[in-house]
């Protein structure tokens, strides 16, 4: 978590704004939105269609 300011100021350095930053952190997070989302959905299917237990 505190490489994140860190990582942010060199992309800053190298690419000459923080556009670049702004783009990758939000794909991050609406990826990991994503996931979050889909995990529910996909441990249900496994429980109907496997019958096992998810852990």
């Amino acid at each position: 978590m505190m490489v994140g300011p860190l990582l942010a100021g060199w992309m800053r350095d190298v690419l000459g704004d923080y556009d670049a930053v702004f783009y990758i952190t939000g794909t991050i997070y609406n990826v990991s939105a994503i996931f979050a989302f889909l995990m529910p959905v996909v441990d249900n299917y496994n429980k109907k269609h496997k019958g096992g237990n998810s852990s």
